[in-house]
């Protein structure tokens, strides 16, 4: 098979995949996500997997499940959030997980852990700095950081993330060093 052909063939079984979930966010009634970013998840956890999936009888088959289960666990969190609410909310990465990851950042500064703050602010870059310090320290929304930066949300978000990692990649190896220097970090 040459490389063109592996490549019909694939972006074919994406197209699928993509219209599936379509069908099946379609059906039950959940609006705001894209059917690519759940195909995206599904081939993520598909590369997390590739070892115990080199040998699947029907991958294929794999895939549409995964998509299904997807779509089936996004129901359930739009459900779980219409209750907690009251109203119907748009699925947005954001709104789900947003919240929990930034409490990470809030902490460090709480917890007066002005070495680590240093460290990350250095490994920042220029935009990365001016987010952090419009989005954290003036603890402006996301919205509001990007029409003063005059940038997108989505560049906002982007850059959020980032940081967020950064900050949890500090935070691991200082948690390391502490393990391994024979004091004990209880966080």
């Amino acid at each position: 098979m040459s490389e063109s052909e592996i490549t019909d063939v694939y972006n074919k079984m994406l197209e699928d995949l993509v219209r599936l979930c379509r069908i099946l966010l379609n059906y039950q009634m959940i609006h705001g996500v894209d059917a690519e970013d759940i195909v995206q998840r599904v081939v993520l956890r598909a590369l997390e997997k590739k070892e115990q999936l080199a040998n699947h009888k029907n991958l294929y088959g794999w895939f549409v499940n995964a998509c299904k289960l997807e779509c089936i666990t996004l129901a359930r969190r739009s459900r779980i959030e219409r209750r907690r609410l009251g109203i119907s909310l748009p699925l947005e990465p954001e709104i789900l997980i947003e919240k929990q990851q930034d409490e990470l950042i809030q902490w460090l500064r709480k917890s007066e852990m002005n070495e680590l703050l240093e460290e990350l602010q250095a490994r920042l870059t220029p935009l990365e700095k001016s987010v952090y310090h419009q989005y954290y320290e003036e603890d402006n929304s996301a919205a509001d950081t990007a029409d003063t930066l005059g940038i997108k949300r989505n560049t906002v978000n982007d850059a959020a993330r980032r940081i967020r990692k950064k900050a949890a990649g500090l935070l691991f190896v200082t948690l390391l060093l502490c393990v391994q220097g024979g004091t004990f970090l209880i966080l």
